[in-house]
């Protein structure tokens, strides 16, 4: 039949070994997804479809891409993660200028595709993630206003670029999964950022410039060397998850009081000797997990004036300062019991738990 006014062609996941040559004749295609295939090559003459808009060839076993791609003029959103990528054609962002969304996640690149950031200037959504880049060159991203979200997990970064005040239109971040150590004082620059994840590295400490970061409503540090929290958290009045997991916490600054919008708060596995009294002022506090803190042998009885937490996790936490028939009693005689011992509070104040919350111990 006649496909030349077909506007979208979705093929994914048909185990696709090649194409057909005549697919460049569908000269009306704005979208072609081909994702989760076994293509390991496209047609020379894909630069044909000058009208294509979209374009997914992630999942397939790519080698390289034609040098015609730089045709598609009108591409918005090019996805080619999944491959066996290590190289572009070149000038290829240079040409395909329109471009808003670049993804070249779990590819074999070993340097970030294109160093002149002219190349930048419309791109929204860069993913990096899963290659074997060690290093974001300095300026890169010094033309990338539009840039708002940026994966670069899962690589071998040691350090991130001097400049990173020029990223300041993020509003995601994921720097999870490298080999940092340290983060710049720059960061405090991206005001902009809602999202920041930092989860397995071997960071040793934030810098005070994190206050900076006042719209971040998500602070992943998971599984880093973390042995103090900067008192300057305070200024994080937007946060509504903060992942401190797997770190070498033995304390949280008194700061962590004014975390207003903090809803979920996860210490776990860390060597949490006591928690701040502050712990009372998180009046939005829904789930607080203390998991594995082997050393925690006392709550503050302030925690009750969380009143809206419905998940408490004390598991290997051994309370030693609690009588024992209390812990034994679960996360609720716990509560029950730290209401008893402070005579300032009285029965109103204190958090009730409903038969279907979530306690642990």
């Amino acid at each position: 039949g006649d496909l030349s006014n077909l506007d979208l062609l979705d093929c994914a996941k048909n185990h696709l070994t090649e194409l057909p040559l005549t697919i460049v004749c569908c000269r009306s295609l704005s979208q072609l997804v081909l994702k989760y295939n076994k293509l390991t090559e496209i047609p020379l003459r894909i630069g044909d479809l000058k009208r294509l808009c979209r374009l997914n060839l992630s999942g397939n076993k790519l080698v390289s891409l034609p040098e015609s791609i730089t045709q598609c003029s009108l591409l918005s959103d090019l996805v080619i993660s999944e491959n066996r990528l290590s190289a572009v054609p070149v000038h290829l962002l240079q040409k395909l200028s329109q471009i808003t969304t670049f993804s070249i996640s779990r590819n074999e690149f070993t340097t970030v595709p294109s160093s002149s950031p002219d190349c930048y200037q419309n791109i929204q959504v860069l993913n990096l993630q899963g290659n074997k880049i060690r290093i974001i060159p300095h300026g890169i991203f010094k033309k990338a206003p539009k840039l708002i979200k940026l994966n670069l997990s899962n690589m071998a970064l040691q350090m991130l670029p001097f400049d990173l005040e020029t990223w300041s239109g993020l509003v995601e971040l994921n720097l999870s999964n490298n080999s940092l150590t340290s983060l710049p004082d720059d960061i405090g620059h991206l005001t902009e950022l809602e999202t920041l994840c930092l989860s397995f590295n071997s960071i040793e400490s934030l810098p005070v410039t994190i206050g900076g970061l006042t719209k971040v409503r998500v602070l992943d540090v998971e599984s880093n060397n973390l042995k103090s929290i900067p008192m300057e958290i305070e200024y994080l009045s937007l946060l509504e998850r903060l992942n401190l997991k797997d770190n070498q916490l033995a304390t949280l600054p008194p700061e962590i009081g004014y975390l207003s919008s903090l809803w979920d708060l996860n210490i776990s596995e860390n060597n949490l000797r006591t928690l701040p009294n502050e712990i009372g002022e998180l009046r939005s506090l829904q789930r607080l997990n203390l998991a594995s803190n082997t050393f925690l042998n006392m709550l503050p009885v302030e925690i009750i004036r969380c009143f809206l937490l419905n998940y408490l996790n004390l598991e290997h936490c051994p309370l030693y300062d609690i009588p024992a028939h209390v812990v034994q009693g679960g996360p609720q005689g716990v509560l029950i019991y730290l209401k008893e011992i402070g005579p300032y509070f009285n029965r109103d104040m204190m958090v009730e738990f409903e038969e279907d919350d979530e306690l642990v111990l």
